[in-house]
């Protein structure tokens, strides 16, 4: 069974480290912006890592 994402809040100090040590954090989780439109949020999150230009 997939559990579902993490959605408790990211808080600002964890984005005050080096990336190496935040990328683990960041890993299953979904990014969600709030706006006074409403939230965005990726709606297919991962698929950036496999996209591929053409040649």
């Amino acid at each position: 069974m997939i559990a579902a994402p993490d959605r408790t809040p990211l808080t600002r100090d964890l984005f005050d480290r080096p990336v190496p040590d935040v990328t683990p954090d960041l890993l299953g989780r979904v990014l969600v912006r709030a706006t006074t439109d409403g939230p965005i949020e990726p709606r297919r999150p991962g698929t950036h890592g496999t996209a591929r230009r053409p040649a």
